[in-house]
């Protein structure tokens, strides 16, 4: 199904570093995340990467959120609203 999307340049996939986002700041409408957030090395900066890479009216979504590891996840997210303007919805 992804070549679909793929072929009509409706999706794009990258392999980087966990780090640093190979991208320009303000280009994605839009970014979504699913089961990751647990093996990410440094929460706080992937997600400031990811909202400088947003749009001013992008979106960004965190799902996969495994009950066993839902405190810890929250928490992070939590925090990093306090740094950075998130909005959280659980």
């Amino acid at each position: 199904m992804n070549h679909i999307f793929i072929n009509n340049k409706n999706i794009h996939f990258d392999l980087y570093n966990g780090t640093s986002i190979p991208s320009e700041e303000e280009v994605f409408a839009k970014i979504f995340t699913v089961n990751t957030i647990y093996f990410w090395q440094n929460p706080v900066k992937l997600f400031e990467e990811m909202c400088s890479i947003l749009t001013s009216k992008g979106n960004l979504f965190v799902f996969g959120l495994e009950n066993n590891k839902k405190a810890s996840a929250k928490s992070i997210l939590l925090r990093l609203s306090r740094i950075i303007k998130l909005k959280i919805i659980f």
